[in-house]
């Protein structure tokens, strides 16, 4: 409580609140899509008790090229229907319009409030894919599944979201003008993802480790350093070690939630 210094006001009060930011991260060294791997349906499974035994699923267009028989029949195995919406993965689908199309889909699918969807794509989907969630009926659950090097290692730690903007105004297209700070349920990364990705999608996902290696980790340095022309000649595929791989993820997201 305090007194107001206006002589029209007799008594005012101020309220402060805070939000708690908590999610779970894991690194998965099989594919989160064998049915004997039950980290990607149990991410959801305690939310949906009492709810229909669908998932609506949002998965970047190149991704679903490639696994999309292994994603149904993941699901299938779990006896779970899935509803899954295509979104493009390219930066200038970083968009309202991009984000306005899930929200009908949402809207049409029938999300609950408490009932999470699954974002599985790269970093402008999972963008994307945060700022719908945070939006809709006021902010609903929803498990980021990153699937480039650069989103695993940037994306999918934080709690930004965001789109792109073009103000009719100034005719001008501002990065990320519009966004949320809020925090997924859970995060599921599988580095198997980035073994399909290009050299230079790997070399830009490595200059982002690099980035906070030279302020943070002298020995993650010293891993890119003798190590980083093979994890990206080989897609961070079986010929990188496994605990370089880890390492150099770990380090990574731990520092970087915002």
């Amino acid at each position: 409580m305090f007194n107001p210094a206006s002589p029209w006001v007799t008594t005012g009060y101020r309220s402060v609140f805070s939000l708690p930011i908590s999610y779970t991260l894991t690194i998965q060294k099989t594919s989160i899509f064998d049915p004997s791997n039950s980290t990607l349906y149990d991410a959801s499974a305690s939310n949906m008790a009492g709810l229909n035994p669908t998932r609506f699923l949002v998965v970047d267009a190149a991704i679903y090229q490639l696994h999309k028989v292994a994603i149904k029949a993941y699901f299938q195995s779990y006896s779970i229907k899935t509803r899954i919406h295509i979104m493009r993965g390219e930066e200038s689908h970083k968009n309202l319009t991009e984000m306005t199309s899930l929200v009908d889909a949402l809207c049409d699918y029938g999300l609950k409030r408490r009932e999470p969807f699954y974002a599985i794509g790269g970093g402008c989907v999972l963008d994307v894919c945060g700022l719908a969630a945070s939006t809709y009926r006021r902010g609903v659950p929803f498990i980021r599944v990153p699937t480039t090097l650069l989103s695993l290692v940037d994306a999918s730690v934080g709690v930004k979201n965001g789109v792109d903007y073009d103000c009719c105004l100034t005719e001008t297209s501002y990065k990320n003008r519009l966004g949320t700070f809020y925090p997924p349920l859970a995060v599921v990364c599988w580095p198997g993802f980035v073994k399909s990705q290009d050299r230079r999608n790997l070399s830009n996902g490595c200059g982002e480790i690099v980035k906070l290696a030279l302020v943070k980790s002298e020995e993650v340095f010293k891993l890119l350093e003798e190590y980083g022309g093979e994890l990206i000649s080989t897609g961070f595929g079986e010929n990188g070690e496994e605990e370089i791989k880890v390492s150099v993820l770990e380090e990574k997201m731990c520092a970087n939630q915002f």
